[in-house]
């Protein structure tokens, strides 16, 4: 069986649109993306991604969050899913919406439990839960990052986390023997 080529006409817009947002042109670019998202096709849910990366570049951060956060219901299979709800949940974070960012994240981690970043959405699901008041839990969050990540950056900055909330006297019990293997 073949593999599915772009029409031309999907494939002129998509180029057009590439090259408006390659050039900085972000509302060319949203235009372009939005129509061939709108279009649907081979390529869609790059179009949509794109689309939400030029409407946050325009400042519209609450589009942006919206086609981000929808890319990852509509197109769920995606390569572009897992890099559509980071960018939601980055989205959600600018705007004071850590509650959102969170929830967003914790998707992430149901959704994408064996993805190779999935450190770094932990440290940041941590760093949102620290940005809610949320000191316990965050430092929880950090620990297990520690333990299940040890030789990651992210590890290393989780328990930088763990140490400074450990100064303003949040203290986790010693992880158990179970949870240390």
């Amino acid at each position: 069986m073949p593999a599915p080529r772009l029409a031309d006409e999907e494939r002129t817009r998509l180029a057009a649109a590439v090259e408006a947002f390659r050039g900085g042109d972000w509302q060319e670019a949203a235009r372009l993306f939005g129509a061939a998202a709108q279009q649907g096709g081979l390529l869609a849910d790059y179009a949509q991604f794109f689309l939400a990366e030029s409407l946050a570049r325009l400042g519209d951060l609450v589009a942006a969050r919206r086609t981000a956060e929808s890319l990852a219901s509509r197109y769920s299979d995606s390569r572009l899913a897992p890099p559509g709800l980071l960018l939601a949940s980055h989205l959600a974070s600018r705007q004071g919406e850590e509650a959102t960012s969170e929830s967003l994240l914790r998707r992430f981690v149901a959704h994408f439990p064996g993805r190779s970043d999935l450190p770094s959405v932990w440290y940041r699901l941590g760093l949102s839960l620290e940005g809610q008041g949320r000191a316990l839990e965050a430092a929880r969050i950090f620990r297990e990052l520690w333990l299940a990540a040890p030789a990651s950056d992210y590890a290393e900055a989780a328990g930088d986390r763990l140490t400074g909330l450990a100064a303003a006297g949040i203290v986790l019990p010693p992880p158990t023997p179970l949870e240390r293997i």
